[in-house]
C-alpha cells in the first residue's frame, strides 16, 4: 500500500511539472504500476482519490481523454480479481462510470472480454455490470467469442433475476440473427439452458422471457420441449392470457406431448380463482373457438367449475365434449369425481348432523353416473379416482364403503396414496370403529404406501385410548344413575 501510495505521489508531480510529452509517458509507466499495486494495496481510498484524479486530469471534451478511456477500464478489470468484496464493489463502479460515459469499446475490447469472463466467478444480479457491459458491447457491433456467452450466464445461475437475463438474451438474439448460415461459429443456447431460464421466467411472472426464449427457439430451429410448453402456459395464465394459454396447450397435445394432471390442475385453479367472470370467459373463449377445443382445455373447464362448486356446468361441459366427438381420457373422470367431491363436501359439512336424504341420493346418483360413463369408455380407476371415491364416501358418512373401495384398488393392483390411507382411518375412527382403522394402517405396505406413517401409528393409539377411556365413564355413569 506505501509503495502504490508513493508512486501515486510520484505521478501527480510528474504530470504537474514535466513536458506534456515526457509527462505522458513516464504517466503511462506509473499507472501500469500502480493499477497491479491496487490489486495489494486494498485501500478504497485510494482507489476513490486516484479515479478522481484521472477524472480530473483527463477531463471530457479534451483530446486527453482517451486517457481516461484506457486507464479507468484497465483498473476495474484489476480490482475485480480481488477477493476482497469491497474491491470488487469499486470495480463495480468503475465500470458503471465507463458505461454511463460510453466509453468506446474497440479501444480496450480485450479488457472488456476479460471482464466479462469474471461473471462466472460469482453470483451475479442486476446490479452487476457484466449483462449492461454485454449489452453495450453487442449494441456497438462487438462481436464476443460465443464460449464468453455461456460463462455470462454462468454468473446469473439461476436465472431468478429475469431482468439482466432478458438483456442478454435479447443481445444473443440479435448476435445470431446478424449470424450467416454459412459461419463457422453460432451463438445457438443448448436447450437444457434454456429450459432453466423458462422455468425461472415462471417463478418470476416474466412472461416477456419465456416469450423471448420461444423466439430463439424459432430462430434456433429447435423443436419445442414438454417442460418448455408447460411454462409458456404457466406464463400466459399468471399473466390472465387465458387465449394464449389454451391456444398453447392445444399446440402442446398437437405437438405430441400429454398435458401433465399438475399442468392441468394449475392452470384450472388460475382461471377459477376469485374471478367467476375470469372462469365463463374461459368457457366461452373455448366454445367460440374450434382449435382451442380439445379434451386437455375442456378438462380444465370441469376442474375449474368443480373449484367453483358448480357440478351443475362441470357435468354440463362433459356432456358438451361427447356431442363435439372429443373422447374423454382419465383425468375427465378424475377431475369429475373431484368436483362432486367438493361439491358434496360443502352439503355434508361437520355442523350439519342430519343431512337431508335426497343429498345423500344425489351424491350416489353423480358417482354413479361418472362411473358408468368411465366404464363405456373403458377407462380403469386411477390413484387419484379413487383418492376421491374414498374421500367421497367418507364425507357423505359410508367409511365401511370407502374400506371396499379400498380393498377392490389394492385387489386390481391399483396404487394407493398414503392421503387415502390416513382421510380414510381419522373417518373410521372418528366413528369408533378402531378395529377396522387398524386394518386400514395395516394395509399401508400392500397398497404400494410403503410402511405405515409413525404419527399416524401414535395417534390413532392415543385416539383409540381416549375413546376407551370415555366410554368407560360413560358405561359408569350410567350405572351410577341406574343404582340411584
Amino acid at each position: 500500500r506505501n509503495n502504490t501510495r508513493y508512486a501515486f505521489e510520484v505521478l501527480k508531480v510528474l504530470e504537474s511539472s514535466l513536458a506534456e510529452k515526457n509527462g505522458k509517458l513516464v504517466s503511462a509507466i506509473l499507472y501500469r504500476y500502480i493499477r497491479n499495486g491496487l490489486v495489494k494495496a486494498n485501500s478504497p481510498e485510494l482507489i476513490d482519490e486516484l479515479t478522481n484524479h484521472i477524472k480530473e486530469t483527463y477531463p471530457e471534451g479534451s483530446k486527453s481523454v482517451i486517457y481516461q478511456q484506457i486507464i479507468l477500464p484497465e483498473i476495474s478489470l484489476e480490482l475485480l480479481k480481488h477477493k476482497n468484496p469491497t474491491m470488487k464493489a469499486c470495480a463495480t463502479s468503475i465500470m458503471d462510470y465507463v458505461l454511463e460515459k460510453r466509453f468506446p469499446v474497440d479501444l480496450n475490447s480485450d479488457v472488456y472480454e476479460a471482464f466479462l469472463e469474471r461473471a462466472e466467478l460469482g453470483k451475479c444480479d442486476r446490479d452487476s455490470p457484466f449483462h449492461r457491459l454485454f449489452t453495450e458491447l453487442v449494441t456497438n457491433g462487438y462481436r464476443p467469442d460465443p464460449s464468453r456467452i455461456m460463462k455470462l450466464l454462468t454468473g446469473y445461475y439461476p436465472f431468478t433475476d429475469t431482468q439482466p437475463i432478458q438483456e442478454i438474451l435479447t443481445s444473443i438474439h440479435k448476435l445470431q440473427s446478424e449470424t450467416p448460415q454459412s459461419a463457422l461459429t453460432d451463438y445457438k443456447l443448448d436447450l437444457g439452458t434454456l429450459e432453466a431460464i423458462s422455468t425461472a421466467a415462471v417463478q418470476e411472472k416474466n412472461l416477456d422471457l419465456n416469450l423471448l426464449v420461444w423466439d430463439l427457439l424459432d430462430l434456433y430451429q429447435y423443436k419445442p420441449t414438454e417442460c418448455l410448453f408447460e411454462n409458456v402456459i404457466l406464463s400466459c395464465a399468471l399473466r390472465k392470457r387465458d387465449e394464449n394459454a389454451f391456444a398453447a396447450l392445444m399446440d402442446m397435445e398437437r405437438s405430441g406431448f400429454t398435458p401433465s394432471r399438475a399442468l392441468l390442475r394449475r392452470l384450472a385453479v388460475k382461471v377459477s380463482y376469485k374471478s367467476h367472470g375470469r372462469m365463463v370467459n374461459a368457457r366461452n373463449l373455448i366454445y367460440d373457438a374450434a382449435d382451442l377445443m380439445g379434451t386437455p382445455s375442456m378438462n380444465v373447464l370441469i376442474l375449474g367449475l368443480g373449484m367453483r362448486r358448480d357440478i351443475q356446468a362441470a357435468m354440463e361441459v362433459y356432456d358438451h365434449m361427447i356431442l363435439n366427438g372429443l373422447v374423454a381420457d382419465g383425468n375427465t373422470f378424475d377431475f369429475l369425481i373431484e368436483a362432486l367431491y367438493i361439491d358434496a363436501k360443502d352439503i355434508f359439512t361437520p355442523n350439519e348432523e342430519n343431512p337431508r336424504p335426497e343429498d345423500e341420493d344425489y351424491v350416489i346418483s353423480g358417482m354413479g353416473m361418472i362411473e358408468k360413463s368411465m366404464e363405456a369408455a373403458g377407462i380403469e380407476p386411477s390413484t387419484h379416482f379413487y383418492h376421491e371415491k374414498i374421500r367421497l364416501l367418507c364425507t357423505i358418512g359410508r367409511p365401511e364403503e370407502a374400506k371396499i373401495v379400498l380393498d377392490e384398488a389394492i385387489e386390481k393392483g391399483t396404487r394407493i396414496g398414503v392421503g387415502s390411507i390416513v382421510f380414510l382411518t381419522y373417518r373410521l375412527a372418528s366413528n369408533g370403529d378402531f378395529d377396522a382403522a387398524n386394518q386400514v394402517v395395516e394395509l399401508c405396505s400392500v397398497a404400494g404406501c410403503g410402511d405405515p406413517p409413525e404419527y399416524l401409528v401414535v395417534q390413532l393409539k392415543n385416539r383409540e385410548e381416549r375413546w376407551r377411556r370415555r366410554r368407560r365413564f360413560e358405561i359408569n355413569h350410567d350405572e351410577d344413575d341406574d343404582s340411584e
